[in-house]
């Protein structure tokens, strides 16, 4: 089926270059993200819709689309100062 919503996609790359710990963290972190947000549902969270593999060191988070400010925008203003 194709619906041709606007999705986000996250790109997670683990970089060779790396060393071996920097990988590892890397990777614990992106798969603890992965497995909190796919039982997350919640009106003011973002669905998880989907993950793929691109290659042996990338894999893609289809996220569901949030219209506005990207929120690296938003956050420094929304702190309290």
């Amino acid at each position: 089926m194709v619906n041709n919503d606007k999705v986000a996609v996250k790109i997670h790359h683990v970089n060779e270059t790396w060393h071996k710990g920097r990988q590892e963290n890397y990777i614990k972190h992106a798969v603890r993200e992965h497995r909190i947000h796919q039982d997350l549902r919640h009106p003011r969270i973002v669905s998880l819709l989907d993950v793929f593999e691109i290659d042996a060191n990338t894999f893609a988070t289809v996220l569901e689309y949030c219209n506005g400010q990207d929120l690296d925008e938003v956050g420094p203003r929304a702190r309290p100062g």
